[in-house]
């Protein structure tokens, strides 16, 4: 139950900042509306960082993206915590090379890590959780709202799994939200450096071949999670249209 609770309350997070854009906000989201699906792993930490650095000389920058996994949801009713690996800290690490509009290009520097410990219904998955290579970047700018120093910005971005333990439920794809929730410096170019601290994230499948595993639900958890993906959804669509 407690776990839960955290996994609505940080998927909320991530639904909030979407919702904050005004009429000058600048989107080229890969997903205007995206769905709720699972596994979706959340992650979030204080000592988060999203930079940004462009290279003038080659027209290219490098995006990276660190913070920390907390919970793995594995569907809307159960989600289960995510623990410090055995001999290394649980940790999420992104990274994309982009030209000067945003556009992935095809380097060995594009990579995604997951790592930590999971005990979910009787399995542990210990390590390397997740590893791929990110294909697509998108973007939305809340540079317009009214709250700006906020810097409640989002990233989504499309990521090719290459393996990990968590890779069997996840497929061949995973789709990832990245909002970092103070100080963001994004104006809606990728030709200037920025930065945003405290990154809230998640990264789910949208074609899991397998489900992960679950215990049975209670009906005041199935309340909560039905609430939270009705409330997501109208977010998005409000941030799009806005």
């Amino acid at each position: 139950m407690h776990r839960m609770r955290h996994y609505v309350a940080v998927f909320g997070l991530i639904a909030g900042a979407t919702a904050l854009s005004g009429s000058s906000a600048q989107a080229n989201l890969i997903r205007n509306d995206p769905k709720l699906a699972f596994p979706d792993v959340l992650a979030a930490a204080i000592n988060g960082r999203i930079e940004y650095d462009f290279d003038e000389a080659t027209e290219r920058g490098v995006l990276t993206v660190n913070n920390t996994p907390w919970e793995i949801a594995g569907s809307e009713t159960s989600s289960f915590p995510i623990e410090h690996a055995d001999g290394s800290n649980k940790s999420q690490f992104l990274r994309l090379v982009v030209d000067r509009n945003g556009m992935v290009i095809d380097d060995p520097l594009n990579t995604y890590e997951l790592r930590g410990r999971i005990e979910a219904d009787g399995q542990v998955f210990d390590g390397t959780l997740l590893t791929g290579t990110p294909t697509k970047l998108g973007w939305l700018d809340l540079g317009g709202t009214d709250m700006p120093q906020l810097g409640l910005d989002t990233f989504d971005a499309d990521i090719d799994i290459t393996g990990g333990a968590l890779a069997k439920y996840y497929g061949d794809t995973a789709y990832m939200e990245f909002t970092p929730l103070i100080e963001s410096t994004f104006e809606g170019s990728f030709a200037n450096d920025f930065t945003g601290l405290k990154p809230v994230s998640n990264i789910r499948s949208y074609n899991s071949p397998e489900p992960f595993p679950i215990p049975e639900p209670t009906t005041i958890v199935v309340l909560l999670s039905g609430g939270a993906a009705l409330l997501y959804r109208r977010h998005r669509r409000r941030s799009v249209a806005a």
